[in-house]
């Protein structure tokens, strides 16, 4: 925050030289060793080349233009013609001024311009709870989401439901092979885990129970009444189907095809409330859930043909329809539409992202999972076949997670079958240190979740780490107050007294906060949140162990509360960004 108004400030001297100069090269950075500033600067070393003169003379006829500005203490030339600069103390001050003014919204600012963005992320097939490779999607998204919301951008989170395939039906046939007592061979390509015997208990007790064999359906609006009453059914409301119940709540005769119809759309809805409710104990919450079926019930998967078709880049073959994605990257061409007729998964998907430009999001970002990297380039090219802009759609993705314990990988979950479900991480270690784990490293690596060390309450847990220093200022700010200072007493503190080394260390910490928000935001990368606050966290934790804050030096005392309060107030606000609670006692 404040380098960029010194960055600003170097810069804006530099442009105004009457010599003709080129800036592309000059550059700004932080000193290796503290004792020679804070800041050096490279523009006499690069001047020297265009102004075919020695770079320490044009460093000595530029240090004093640069002694202006009430951000910077003190100009030295070093070397060859580096130019170092101390920030002043009271740029830092006044930083801390304005963390304890703004509180939780320091770190955030409005947007240059209004900007919408849409995040897909998680995305799973509705045939089972959702594992921890998605919850690492889940964690990556919604911090994602919560960055850009924090640099002003308008963050919408879609999760796109596969409702349409196959995989329902398969996950079907399983809660039908419990559901007649396990009876012959288990379904080819059915679900196994203790959850889908659970769905058939809860199916056999509610949807099955209000449904009775019949030769004939209700007519068409009351079948299409029951359909829609489904949802509520699965949330513990039954009023909507009894009110399109022939009989009031008695069961309504069906065909069986329609009971097979009927129970699938509850199986799904079971699925999908399933998933919502652990998604939400993880805090993660989606304002759209866009579902694949509503795009083969309008005209959307033939508009987007037609669109595809009328770019060029479709062409027939053995029958079948083909986007020729080679034209933009792709190893190979794609099939569009199935020699029998039958639109692909891929037109689909097309079909849905068109949708995202049609409902004007100015960005769209696609976080995928493992063993997605193929789809990459065929997206790409499909969007740019529709005439989108080459950088409107993005696509990240999130690597495959390794649960450990006792330094071995954990074995598959009885209840979810062949994986680890969300919501059984959640029971072992907690959402803070699941958020937190997820996020540590950049999402395309591979990550090692060690449960044992994201439950021990120890400094080696990175994520306790960072909570205790939370607890640890709010330890101390209690134990201020049992001094007989009273609350609220810093918010009048002399600010100019913190001048001391360390109180100046922790306060350059402080200071690379919105930086790093912005940064990390721009970047696409949320792990960078995690490693400023174990960071901060660190600096704190020395800070505590060399300086006595509360002491007979009120007036010192208060500045240095201040410190701490502003302290807290970064630790939380970044702990916000992750969804980790900040405690204020551990």
């Amino acid at each position: 925050m404040i380098r960029q108004l010194v960055e600003e400030f170097l810069f804006k001297v530099l442009r105004e030289r009457p010599e003709e100069t080129d800036l592309s090269s000059v550059r700004v950075d932080s000193t290796r060793d503290p004792a020679h500033g804070d800041l050096a600067l490279n523009a006499a070393m690069v001047f020297a080349k265009q102004w075919k003169r020695p770079p320490r003379e044009i460093a000595e006829e530029l240090a004093p233009l640069f002694r202006s500005s009430p951000l910077i203490s003190a100009v030295e030339i070093a070397g060859p013609g580096f130019i170092n600069f101390r920030i002043a103390p009271a740029a830092y001050q006044e930083l801390l001024r304005e963390i304890l003014a703004q509180s939780s919204a320091f770190g955030t600012r409005p947007a240059e311009e209004p900007r919408r963005e849409q995040i897909e992320f998680v995305s799973a097939n509705p045939t089972g709870p959702v594992n921890v490779v998605s919850a690492r999607a889940a964690a990556v998204g919604d911090t994602l989401a919560r960055l850009f919301e924090a640099i002003g951008i308008e963050a919408e989170r879609e999760f796109y439901v596969n409702d349409h395939g196959n995989q329902v039906d398969h996950l079907l046939d399983s809660v039908l092979y419990y559901l007649n007592g396990e009876k012959g061979d288990f379904p080819e390509n059915g679900y196994r885990g203790d959850y889908v015997s659970e769905i058939a208990n809860e199916a056999r007790d509610g949807i099955l129970a209000l449904l009775a064999e019949g030769a004939e359906d209700p007519d068409a609006g009351r079948l299409a009444t029951l359909r829609d009453a489904i949802p509520a059914l699965v949330a513990g409301d039954r009023g909507p189907w009894e009110s399109a119940s022939p009989g009031g709540d008695s069961a309504v005769p069906v065909t069986a095809a329609s009971r097979r119809a009927l129970l699938r759309l509850w199986v799904l809805e079971r699925m999908l409330a399933w998933q919502r409710s652990d998604l939400e104990a993880f805090g993660v919450r989606f304002q759209s859930w866009f579902r694949e079926s509503s795009l083969h019930a309008g005209n959307d998967i033939g508009d987007t043909y037609a669109a595809l078709e009328k770019s060029g880049d479709v062409f027939e073959n053995d029958g079948a329809h083909w986007f020729r994605s080679t034209n933009y990257g792709d190893e190979a061409d794609r099939v569009l539409i199935r020699s029998n007729g039958q639109p692909t998964y891929f037109l689909a998907d097309i079909a849905y992202h068109r949708t995202k430009a049609e409902r004007k999001y100015d960005h769209a970002i696609d976080i995928l999972g493992p063993d997605h990297h193929g789809h990459i380039p065929r997206m790409l090219g499909a969007m740019r076949a529709l005439g989108r802009p080459e950088d409107w759609l993005e696509i990240l993705i999130v690597q495959q997670v390794n649960l450990l314990k006792d330094g071995q990988p954990v074995k598959m979950s009885k209840r979810a079958g062949d994986f680890i479900a969300l919501r059984e991480l959640i029971d072992e270690v907690g959402t803070d240190a699941a958020r937190f784990f997820f996020v540590m490293l950049k999402p395309n690596s591979h990550l090692n979740f060690d449960l044992d060390l994201a439950k021990s309450k120890s400094l080696e847990n990175p994520v306790y780490y960072v909570q205790y220093a939370h607890a640890r200022v709010c330890s101390v700010l209690r134990h201020a107050e049992a001094a007989g200072i009273e609350p609220g007493a810093h918010e009048e503190a002399d600010l100019s007294l913190l001048t001391e080394t360390d109180d100046l260390s922790l306060l350059k910490n402080l200071d690379r906060y919105p930086d790093t928000v912005e940064a990390a935001a721009h970047a696409r990368e949320p792990q960078r949140i995690p490693t400023y606050l174990k960071e901060l966290a660190s600096e704190f934790h020395g800070y505590y162990h060399k300086v006595k804050v509360v002491t007979d030096d009120r007036p010192l005392t208060l500045a240095r509360l201040a410190l701490l309060e502003g302290t807290r107030i970064v630790l939380q606000n970044g702990l916000a960004l992750l969804a980790v609670d900040a405690p204020d006692a551990m």
